[in-house]
């Protein structure tokens, strides 16, 4: 018996909720680095890597957080009566997990090159953190991305079994595999999730049908029990499941919270840039950056219209002009 409690999962969610509840935009760099324009300048080249790499990794930040957050949501709904739900939102924790890892790994590999040459570490960092927001095995998304300059490359997705298999050598996670085996069996049409339909077998002379009629078995037989719902299924299941979900949300956390945001080391930046962050500082005179982001704009905006990003100047004085 677990000693978790669907209530701290409760608190869980409430915690990381607590750093997510107010809406945020962020830029969308380009799924491509222009390098080929800036191949005069490092300094400008420094700057494009470092700013996109720092647009994708964010972008990717948020977006898994609030990834974390709906499993987090969708295991308190189902643990009122929902076994199969509780087993697959359980695997794709772990599998948020694993390739959570993963990518802060290949991440991390990348800054370490990047110490050593500042333009190829940059670029594979670049290429692996727009893989992990892009890839994609739907045709329809890839055939748009592929529109839009990403790369072959970039749309193939990272193999899960691999992921979840790094995963297993990490201290704490070494039961990922057999974890993730077992969830499948539950996820899939396979005995797991078949037994999670049925409320028991007995040895019985005679099997009732749900209208009441009888169907005899001289010298009795095996029969198999089924209705809806099964209460005892949903605790086996919480049971069999909870350490482990736990475990998954709160390393994936820990790994959006963590992993680097960028190739370069702040003394590479104070090199290339003036400053240790690389970007204009936020205590700069108010006159030296821009008031707001430009938006993309849904519909069709009138030039002497208020601007939709609330500056409240006309739209030809605002963003248009960006």
């Amino acid at each position: 018996m677990s000693t978790i409690t669907i209530q701290e999962i409760a608190e869980i969610r409430e915690e990381f909720l607590g750093t997510m509840s107010l809406p945020i935009q962020w830029p969308e760099p380009s799924f491509r680095l222009d390098l080929k324009s800036r191949s005069d300048s490092d300094e400008r080249t420094f700057k494009h890597i470092h700013q996109s790499c720092i647009g994708h990794a964010e972008n990717f930040r948020i977006s898994n957080k609030i990834k974390v957050i709906h499993l987090l949501d969708s295991y308190l709904t189902l643990a009122n009566s929902n076994p199969l739900g509780i087993y697959m939102a359980s695997r794709s924790a772990l599998e948020l997990c694993a390739f959570s890892h993963e990518v802060y790994k290949r991440l991390d590999s990348a800054q370490k090159h990047a110490n050593q040459d500042w333009r190829g570490g940059g670029e594979n960092f670049f290429k692996t953190i727009v893989r992990a927001r892009f890839a994609t095995s739907n045709p329809d998304f890839q055939q748009r991305l592929k529109g839009q300059g990403a790369s072959r490359s970039v749309l193939k997705p990272m193999n899960i079994g691999e992921c979840i298999k790094n995963l297993a050598n990490v201290h704490g996670f070494e039961d990922a595999y057999c974890r993730y085996d077992l969830l499948c069996d539950y996820v899939h049409h396979n005995l797991g999730s078949q037994s999670i339909n049925t409320a028991g077998s007995g040895v019985s002379p005679t099997a009732q049908s749900s209208e009441g009629g009888l169907i005899l078995m001289p010298g009795g037989g095996t029969i198999t029990e089924y209705r809806y719902p099964i209460p005892e299924k949903t605790n086996q299941a919480i049971d069999k499941t909870i350490e482990g979900f736990v475990a998954d949300v709160r390393a994936s956390w820990r790994a959006l919270l963590d992993f680097p945001d960028t190739p370069y080391s702040p003394e590479q930046c104070e090199q290339f840039t003036g400053n240790s962050l690389g970007i204009q500082r936020l205590d700069e005179p108010s006159n030296k950056r821009a008031k707001h982001l430009p938006i993309i704009i849904e519909r069709k905006v009138g030039r002497n219209e208020l601007c939709p990003c609330g500056s409240r100047k006309k739209y030809k004085h605002c963003c248009l002009k960006n």
